[in-house]
């Protein structure tokens, strides 16, 4: 516990120049996620190392549902209440993390279940390892303005995510006919509650191959030269994009495809 904590400050003063009761909401979770992540790397490698010299299992699935992964990390680890004490004496009441969103990765039932059965196995030590893509909006944010119910973006990533660690150098390419595209993999880790086990979710983003042409730029032609960036990372802006047109069901068979092929790679 006392080597969160410590973590917790060398983080809160290397990335921010602050202390601990300086932080905003945003900064201290990211600090304290990134102490987390710190403290769990070793048993994360061990059972990586243990679940590739066994047979493993794989769950494969357009949502997953995760919830607050502070409280749940922190539950799982069996320190959340200690750590509830030392904010405390900080000034800091724990739930503040409230008021960060949840990585947009599902929507409903089918996106908890899929979560579930990832908590659960990592409880049990089953080596099964969740597969999925990386959202950069999620479905969407609902808000009331002037009595209505909107829709806007859920920008869940705009104060970074401590919780996924990207892999690039595990990238590999998905082929459609008119469209060559990166999966850049970034793995999740799930940890089991009371028990050194952690499996992984892997998440993939899809990028451009080449996303800046300079030639075109050149010759202002600016849309065209990003044209390749934005096309590739369509397939990962949004879970379940609107399909009632023909544009819509493309790009969600391209989603399918997309986390499908990389995962099988």
């Amino acid at each position: 516990m006392s080597n969160i904590m410590e973590k917790l400050e060398l983080t809160a003063q290397s990335m921010y120049c602050k202390k601990i009761e300086e932080l905003t909401a945003s900064e201290l979770h990211l600090a304290l996620g990134k102490a987390v992540m710190g403290e769990i790397a070793p048993n994360w490698a061990k059972s990586k190392a243990k679940h590739n010299s066994e047979r493993r299992a794989y769950y494969m699935s357009a949502e997953f549902l995760m919830g607050r992964m502070m409280y749940n990390n922190l539950y799982c680890l069996g320190i959340l209440d200690e750590v509830k004490k030392l904010l405390k004496k900080k000034g800091i009441d724990i739930n503040v993390f409230e008021d960060i969103d949840d990585a947009a990765l599902g929507n409903g039932g089918l996106g908890r279940l899929a979560a579930c059965y990832l908590d659960s196995a990592a409880t049990h030590e089953v080596p099964l390892d969740g597969y999925g893509i990386r959202y950069k909006y999620g479905l969407f944010k609902q808000l009331i303005k002037d009595g209505y119910q909107v829709e806007v973006a859920d920008n869940w990533q705009r104060f970074e995510d401590p919780w996924c660690i990207r892999k690039e150098d595990e990238t590999v390419t998905v082929a459609f006919k008119d469209q060559t595209v990166k999966a850049v993999p970034y793995d999740m880790a799930v940890i089991g509650c009371k028990t050194d086990n952690i499996n992984t979710l892997r998440l993939w983003q899809a990028e451009a191959v080449n996303d800046f042409d300079f030639t075109a730029f050149n010759n202002t032609e600016y849309d065209l030269a990003v044209k390749e960036k934005n096309d590739a990372e369509n397939i990962s802006k949004v879970l379940y994009p609107n399909d009632n047109k023909y544009e819509g069901k493309v790009l969600r068979l391209k989603q399918q495809y997309f986390f499908c092929s990389a995962s099988l790679q």
